[in-house]
């Protein structure tokens, strides 16, 4: 007797956790789009400034001060805002069969200049290059939650400072002859 209603309330819990994730999954709309990066707002989902980017390599000094590698983009700031109070959680759909999304999407904090924003991955080398290597400063961690079979819910590991950021799809790359162009899905946060 004992056996039996431990099967039953095993088997109302597990219906229970079941029915629970698909509530969950229900209540995230549904993107558009695969591979574009969205806001999640209450019940609706905002597409992100979608912004080509190229990978630059610039010299300093003639090569004596070093250089750095850095994902460039046009314009010093995002048009797509978002304060610091709200919810940041965001929405991507890929197909289910591919690899594990944090290796394909990374998000990224650029430095401001008046025409452009700019992601230094690393720099070095040089006499005179005091820099170290900073692309660790520019990448930030997200956790990845996935809900359904091909929708990735991402949240920044730690709470976005104001600045300006980019979501990059790996998937998402173009080649112009020899210059490789990335698409970013870029916003600002304000305070």
């Amino acid at each position: 007797m004992r056996f039996i209603l431990l099967a039953l309330c095993l088997c109302i819990c597990i219906t229970n956790g079941h029915a629970q994730a698909k509530n969950a999954e229900a209540s995230v709309p549904q993107p558009q789009y695969l591979n574009n990066v969205y806001l999640l707002k209450q019940d609706s989902l905002a597409l992100l400034e979608r912004i080509q980017a190229e990978m630059k390599n610039k010299m300093k000094a003639l090569g004596f001060g070093g250089s750095e590698t850095a994902y460039v983009m046009d314009g010093g700031r995002s048009s797509f805002r978002i304060r610091s109070t709200d919810n940041m959680k965001f929405v991507v759909k890929m197909n289910s069969s591919m690899m594990d999304p944090t290796a394909m999407i990374k998000l990224y904090r650029f430095e401001s200049g008046k025409s452009e924003r700019e992601a230094v991955l690393g720099g070095g080398g040089g006499m005179f290059n005091k820099k170290k290597n900073v692309g660790s400063d520019v990448e930030v961690l997200c956790n990845i939650q996935k809900s359904g079979t091909d929708l990735f819910i991402i949240s920044p590991a730690t709470k976005l400072g104001a600045g300006e950021y980019g979501f990059m799809n790996m998937m998402m790359m173009t080649a112009n002859g020899s210059k490789p162009r990335y698409t970013f899905f870029a916003f600002g946060v304000d305070e």
